[in-house]
């Protein structure tokens, strides 16, 4: 897998999908090839923006990669210029956001994440993520 396309969905319509543009492209430094996302209604704190929010969670080049996160405004996400890429903490541990994905941290060092999935559990409060990875201990191996 070399590239990522964001698609809509012609009269939400699922089998009538359309290339809106390319999000993400391996051989220009992309990180964000297979992707997980979640809408998130009301936000969250430490956006960088207000209102609902499309997050995507994602790696790399499958099973050679560390997960990454990024988010949009829900209502810009058709604009590949409201992208915004987790580059890590700032002052007082609050996140810093980037437009460059090239520039996205690692959230933990999983280096061979190939699908992942996400949610948020109201009742616990937290995000679960659910990934397929080798072990460390195995790849460490070489």
């Amino acid at each position: 897998m070399g590239r990522t396309v964001l698609a809509a969905a012609r009269n939400n319509n699922p089998t009538d999908l359309h290339v809106q543009y390319d999000f993400s492209i391996y051989k220009q430094g992309g990180k964000f090839l297979n992707v997980a996302c979640v809408i998130a209604p009301n936000g969250f704190p430490g956006f960088p923006f207000q209102g609902a929010a499309l997050l995507g969670w994602a790696s790399g080049r499958y099973r050679e990669s560390n997960v990454y996160l990024c988010c949009a405004p829900l209502n810009g996400i058709g604009l590949q210029s409201a992208w915004r890429f987790l580059t890590g903490p700032g002052p007082s541990a609050n996140p810093q956001w980037g437009s460059d994905q090239r520039a996205a941290a690692d959230l933990f060092f999983q280096p061979q994440v190939g699908e992942l999935s996400v949610m948020l559990v109201k009742h616990l409060g937290i995000w679960l993520m659910l990934y397929n990875a080798s072990s460390l201990a195995e790849s460490m191996r070489g």
